[in-house]
């Protein structure tokens, strides 16, 4: 028990695997908070947290902020959360409230996401870029 290599070993396995673990939990929440933050979202590391913990595809949530920041329209992570629980597609409502926001409609992100599963998502925007 008095080898030296067993001790260095013992201690690598003491030093690595929390090191391990650390770096597989910082890329894990990271990597999504440092795109949202380099596109000019606010979000948190806990918030990414919390996304994962609810099985949010947080992936799907940072490019639909990124996406609406670059258009100049302000959208709401928990928004965009409760929609992607609700089996919405998170491209396309977010595409159809930017549209909605530059037609100046009066409509809720809520009530877009109903028409989404209701399918009546396209009438709307048909009908407000004839209005317009």
């Amino acid at each position: 028990m008095n080898d030296p290599n067993i001790l260095i070993l013992v201690m690598l396995l003491v030093f690595l695997v929390p090191i391990g673990v650390a770096a597989v939990l910082a890329l894990w929440a990271l990597r999504p908070w440092l795109r949202a933050t380099m596109a000019g979202t606010q979000l948190t590391v806990f918030e990414i947290i919390g996304m994962r913990l609810r099985r949010v595809d947080v992936d799907a949530v940072v490019a639909a902020l990124v996406m609406a920041r670059q258009s100049g329209v302000e959208i709401h992570q928990v928004d965009l959360q409760r929609a992607y629980l609700a089996g919405v597609d998170l491209e396309t409502i977010t595409l159809a409230w930017i549209a909605a926001e530059r037609m100046k409609m009066d409509i809720t992100f809520d009530q877009l996401v109903a028409m989404y599963q209701e399918k009546r998502l396209g009438e709307l925007l048909d009908e407000g870029g004839g209005k317009s």
